[in-house]
């Protein structure tokens, strides 16, 4: 190293953009840490490093052009056969010293050489050889279980009241016990009693005691008649004698005949059942039924206290009505609860009072006598109950002392207790959440609604207006309930109505919805900024929805249509874009806005559709293309049109071709499908496992890529949203894909057994052992919408489509049990047992999207030939083919929109056969090599065959014809 002291240089640094050939970090600026760092990031293929004592150098491979205040050192040029950290002009470096590098400080010279310094290997700065390693740990938190939103959660409905209704007695969970017990003795008995003869119906026997307090009279009368005529007729048959006869003594004869009468009462009194079966229950067509109660509380009209005496005699009836019913223990128990109720003593009486339950609700006729119940408890969920058939007169009395009660307990301002009356006396639910949301009791009365499974737009309101809008939206998205609540809630309170009106487009707008999302978030008008939003997002997505969406444009911003003329001149003259204009038209059709922004798009896109429809590239029906012209307003292009109706289309669909349709297999390529489903606009979105997915067009050229592992696919149903499975050991990576935005949203890891393959955009149905889930997956996983989590036994299969969801189930002793559930609202249906039938030639069992099984097979004829059969809804099938030599096997390939499609495969090829269900006659077949493993999917009119060496085939069923492209 050399110190030379020269003259002072006139330019002591480099500024501006200069071309330099390294970068030099001084000691007395950077500490080792700071330098080691800033020269990492300047680092570049080819540079060199050395350290020196008052700093490391770094060269360049070759110089390079650099703004000079953005370095992270200090520049260095290459002058003079030497590296420089200024410009040194030819008269200052002839008296300097011979160096490698200059470096330029407080105006002179420091001389540095390269024989002098360090070489340096940042390389070695990266290596571990030193490090000591550890297992890892997982610091991530544990996935968090999904929580259900929209399940009702069975509570004590004091919590619900805030504990503001009594305890009830201890007798009545006695009671409770004592009726579960005493009925499923009885049953038990009824067996061996089957052969008596049955007792009256209750109908035959309405008077009570009343008969009997008029018979025993009746009876004394008679006998005393009866023994007058039989001592008359003794004393005239014995002999007259001359000692005279003593005195009749009537009186003893009343008081003996008294004396029975009143024994055989006695006796017929202690016979009465001290259970009560003692009566039928009356069947439901023989019960004149009550009016239901209204759904909202009218003004009441005066009310006026019954006579005394004529209480007392309905009292009695009633009472000697239970009396023989039930016998005398129960009797009492009832008329101590009318004196309860009677008497004013409402809190007592309502411990005491039997629920009015609904015969068809229950599980029959209770046996014991009640008690009094341990608290007032509304019960909030379903559940399935004894009831108690006292007859209609009973029935009837004990509804009009239930009433009055309810008046008299809202009359005094207790709303708690008259919830109670209405809800768990009267069974009058819906009167209850009336009465709860009058007197502005939201919370109480939404979780009612929810637990009581009350329908869906009325537990939605009820959850807008407590403020509780996770919940409401769970529901509302679950059940697709948002519009009828939007309308409940529009006219009393709106500003509530117009929250859940922007998530409610919100909520399209995620499912991919995008146009029906902006018709409804239109009538906000604090919201037509992100309307507008959305119909650009819409329109430059291009396509179909991109046409449909300059149709919203031209109603709901006709000022704006003007800048996009050029896409308008595109639709009227680009043969290619058939589709586009077919889909414009639709949207006009289907329009009932009047804007005249609207006849100028007809008239842009009238001439080509009238084109298309002579190529057979239109499929709109004459009538419509006569409103498309009617809706020009051109009156020389509609006197240009030829007069007379519209050519018939020429278009013939699959399912009425005659013969088969065979369909080529495309050349192998190089990349594996694992998954396809097709998009609008002839467009197909493929997965390829790990390498992410593509979207192609119609001849397979790469419009756009989104790199997130894929292996399955599950297709919303607007077909603008999907959601990409990977597997990962035993759970799976789930991504959600927006295609309109192209965004990617990684919703997290799932575990499940089986999983739908198609969802609405939000709600996703899968199946884990005995545990039904439909998740929320608009933002991650950790919603449940709503679940069923203790089926009987372990799922088997899962199918869902349309609005039909299938589970089997096998329980604990291997049978299998089929349990259908309506999507929207979610309902069971039906639980079947699945009875096993002879399999005899039977290869393949699958549920059916539509609803049952689908059996398929190979069978031998009676001409010796193997012939494939399908069996579905009990009806077999003998499918009209030959099958390929050494066919053994088949397969099921989809199922869909009335088609079937089936695989029979021999030891190198599978042959798809695709046939109309119900029928026998193949209309399309296409044959693929086994090693491929190709795979089927039919969405809409759309059949896809893919696999895993580059191909797909798509069949139009619409229109019988095919497409074929390799992947390369």
């Amino acid at each position: 190293m050399t110190l030379a002291f020269g003259p002072a240089v006139r330019q002591p640094a480099l500024q501006g953009h200069q071309e330099i050939s390294g970068l030099w970090f001084p000691n007395h600026w950077f500490d080792p840490s700071t330098k080691a760092q800033r020269l990492f990031k300047s680092w570049q293929p080819g540079c060199v490093a050395w350290r020196f004592p008052q700093g490391d150098l770094l060269k360049f491979a070759a110089p390079m052009a650099v703004d000079c205040q953005r370095l992270l050192g200090w520049p260095l040029i290459e002058q003079h056969q030497c590296l420089s950290t200024a410009f040194l002009s030819t008269d200052e470096a002839i008296l300097l010293p011979a160096a490698d590098v200059r470096v330029i400080e407080g105006a002179q010279v420091l001389g540095l050489r390269f024989d002098q310094a360090e070489h340096l290997d940042p390389s070695s700065w990266l290596s571990m050889q030193d490090l000591a390693f550890h297992d890892t740990v997982d610091c991530r938190p544990a996935a968090a279980t999904p929580e259900p939103l929209a399940t009702p959660v069975i509570r004590d409905v004091r919590d619900v009241l805030r504990g503001k209704v009594p305890p009830a007695s201890a007798g009545q969970q006695a009671f409770l016990k004592s009726l579960l017990q005493r009925q499923d003795a009885t049953g038990q008995a009824s067996t061996a009693t089957a052969g008596r003869k049955p007792a009256l119906p209750a109908s035959e026997r309405r008077f009570g005691f009343l008969p009997w307090l008029l018979a025993v009279p009746l009876f004394v009368v008679v006998m005393t008649v009866a023994m007058a005529v039989l001592m008359a007729a003794l004393s005239a048959t014995v002999p007259s004698s001359d000692t005279p006869s003593a005195p009749f003594d009537w009186g003893r004869v009343l008081a003996w005949l008294a004396t029975v009468a009143v024994v055989i009462f006695l006796l017929r009194l202690r016979k009465a059942p001290a259970q009560w079966t003692a009566a039928e229950a009356p069947q439901v067509s023989d019960i004149k039924k009550a009016p239901s109660p209204p759904d909202s509380i009218s003004a009441r009209k005066s009310w006026l206290k019954p006579q005394a005496w004529r209480q007392w005699l309905a009292r009695l009836a009633v009472t000697a009505q239970v009396s023989k019913l039930l016998g005398r223990r129960q009797g009492a128990y009832v008329r101590r609860m009318l004196d309860m109720f009677e008497n004013g003593q409402l809190e007592e009486a309502l411990r005491h009072a039997i629920p009015l339950g609904r015969a068809e609700e229950t599980l029959g006729q209770s046996f014991g006598s009640p008690s009094a119940r341990s608290n007032l408890n509304l019960q909030p969920g379903q559940r399935a109950s004894v009831a108690i058939h006292l007859g209609e007169d009973l029935d009837s009395y004990l509804r009009k002392l239930y009433r009055k009660s309810f008046e008299t307990l809202d009359r005094q301002g207790r709303i708690d207790e008259a919830v109670f009356v209405l809800a768990e006396l009267l069974q009058a639910r819906g009167e209850a959440l009336d009465y709860l949301e009058k007197h502005k009791r939201f919370a109480q009365a939404a979780e009612l609604a929810l637990a009581w499974d009350q329908p869906a737009d009325v537990i939605v309101r009820l959850h807008c207006l407590a403020n509780d809008w996770r919940r409401a939206l769970a529901v509302a998205r679950r059940d697709q309930a948002f519009a009828n609540a939007v309308l409940q809630l529009e006219k009393k309170w709106p500003q509530a109505a117009d929250q859940l009106r922007l998530e409610w487009a919100q909520t399209l707008a995620a499912q991919g919805d995008w146009l029906l999302a902006i018709e409804v978030i239109w009538p906000l008008k604090s919201q037509h900024g992100l309307a507008t939003q959305w119909l650009a997002c819409a329109e430059a997505s291009g396509g179909e929805l991109g046409a449909k969406a300059l149709v919203q444009r031209a109603i709901l911003l006709p000022q704006t249509l003007d800048a996009w003329a050029s896409r308008l001149a595109d639709l009227r003259h680009d043969p290619k874009l058939h589709l586009e204009r077919t889909a414009m038209v639709d949207a006009l059709l289907a329009t009932k806005s009047t804007a005249p922004a609207l006849n100028a798009l007809a008239r842009a896109v009238t001439p080509a559709i009238l084109a298309d429809r002579a190529q057979g590239r239109a499929v709109q029906s004459g009538t419509d293309l006569k409103r498309l012209i009617a809706m020009t307003a051109d009156p020389y292009f509609q006197a240009d049109m030829p007069k007379g109706a519209m050519p018939a289309l020429t278009l013939t669909p699959l399912s009425q071709r005659q013969g088969t349709l065979p369909c080529a297999l495309p050349d192998r390529a190089g990349l594996a499908m694992t998954d396809a489903v097709p998009l609008s606009d002839d467009r197909y979105l493929l997965a390829l496992g790990e390498a992410g997915l593509l979207v192609v067009d119609a001849h397979g050229r790469h419009l756009a890529r989104y790199e997130v592992p894929a292996y399955e696919l599950v297709r919303g149903a607007t077909g603008q949203v999907v959601l990409a499975l990977a597997p990962r050991q035993d759970r799976w990576r789930v991504t959600r894909i927006d295609l309109v935005q192209r965004t990617v949203l990684g919703l997290g890891q799932v575990e499940f057994d089986h999983c739908a393959k198609e969802f609405d955009g939000i709600a996703w149905t899968l199946l884990h052992g005995s545990l039904l889930r439909v998740l929320d997956t608009q933002k991650n996983l950790q919603e449940v919408l709503w679940q069923v989590s203790d089926l009987p036994g372990r799922g088997c299969a899962l199918s869902a489509a349309g609005q039909l969801e299938q589970v089997l189930l096998q329980d604990a002793n291997g049978a299998l049990v089929l349990w259908r559930y309506a999507r929207s609202p979610r309902r069971l249906l039906a639980r079947d047992v699945v009875v096993e039938e002879p399999t005899q030639n039977v290869q393949v069992r699958t549920l059916h999207e539509a609803g049952g099984f689908l059996d398929l097979g190979i069978q031998h004829t009676s001409t010796e030939q193997e012939q494939l059969f399908y069996k579905l809804r009990g009806r077999t099938f003998p499918v009209e083919v030959k099958l390929p030599a050494g066919a053994t096997r088949v397969i099921f390939g989809a199922a869909g929109s009335g088609w079937l499609v089936l695989g029979v495969h021999d030891q190198t090829d599978i042959t798809w056969l695709m046939l109309v269900e119900n029928e026998i006659a193949v209309r399309a077949m296409s044959r693929w090599p086994l090693a491929a493993q190709p795979r089927v999917r039919i969405v809409g009119a759309k059949i896809l065959i893919h696999d895993q060496q580059g191909r797909l085939l798509c069949l139009n069923t619409a229109t019988a014809t095919y497409k074929t492209f390799s992947l390369a």
